[in-house]
């Protein structure tokens, strides 16, 4: 399978240049993402402020890490249980 292409914007952002953008913007994901309840704003926000915050603090990727294992514990639990259906694939 090949990599699909970073879109330059992506890239730019990875610079250790734009760390003074990195930081506020992944705290303010974050605390968008803890009033997930609301439109516009959702749960989704949270693993995506800790991506980009990974990529300035280790502890922030190592968080991440963990959201994204317990998720799918979860939905591997709910999909035994017939609560939640496997995505069909392209």
């Amino acid at each position: 399978m090949t990599e699909r292409p970073r879109p330059p914007w992506l890239e730019k952002l990875r610079d250790p240049h734009w760390r003074w953008l990195r930081v506020p913007l992944g705290a303010a994901l974050i605390a968008g993402g803890v009033f997930g309840f609301l439109p516009l704003v959702g749960f989704w926000m949270i693993p995506l402020g800790l991506s980009v915050l990974a990529l300035d603090f280790p502890a922030a990727g190592k968080a991440n890490h963990w959201i994204g294992r317990k998720s799918r514990g979860v939905a591997g639990w709910l999909r035994r249980r017939g609560l939640l259906r496997r995505a069909k694939s392209e």
